[in-house]
């Protein structure tokens, strides 16, 4: 357990999240779908800036996603 002496917040918002780790330059494009063996549609193209890259998909209706990174 926990234990502290100072009171603190904690504000918890679901983050779907995708890390991704590649060669700088390298074409990525992103897929979801709300069911493992639904429809994957894509989300975003993009190229990646940085050997590991972080992408957040901020869209806010969705509870659940599955991603597809080609």
């Amino acid at each position: 357990p926990f234990f502290s002496s100072e009171q603190f917040q904690v504000q918890s918002e679901l983050i779907h999240a995708i890390k991704i780790t590649g060669n700088i330059g390298q074409q990525v494009e992103i897929s979801a779908s709300d069911e493992l063996n639904g429809e994957y549609k894509p989300l975003t193209y993009f190229t990646l800036p940085s050997t590991e890259y972080i992408y957040n998909d901020n869209r806010t209706n969705k509870t659940k996603q599955y991603y597809k990174v080609k």
